[in-house]
């Protein structure tokens, strides 16, 4: 009996962890929202200058994020894609994932200011 509910209390702290968890990353989220313009870009530690942006990513650095995931206009195609992207906002600095269709990840940083 004993085993039992430790089991079961250890389940609802489990439980209550993955969901203040899951809580945590939707607040984080939430600020992400919306249409951007990429303003700074830093590639391999080289600062890219603000007027070759538009050169170095996808629809010129024009995004929108709808829940978690960017869409942007294709230079090659002319149609809108997807990928998805997750945040690690209890870091210094903060960390956010870009994944595309092939698993292949783009590692970054973010900061949000006002």
């Amino acid at each position: 009996m004993m085993r039992w509910m430790a089991c079961f209390g250890f389940a609802v702290i489990l439980q209550l962890l993955m969901h203040s968890a899951a809580d945590a990353r939707a607040s984080e989220l939430d600020p992400l929202q919306g249409k951007w313009n990429v303003v700074e870009l830093v590639i391999d530690g080289a600062v890219i200058p603000q007027d070759q942006i538009q050169y170095k990513l996808p629809s010129g650095g024009k995004i929108e994020i709808i829940d978690n995931a960017f869409i942007f206009k294709s230079p090659l195609d002319g149609r809108q894609h997807a990928r998805t992207y997750t945040v690690d906002a209890t870091r210094y600095l903060k960390q956010i994932d870009l994944v595309d269709g092939d698993s292949n990840s783009i590692q970054g940083i973010y900061d949000l200011k006002g």
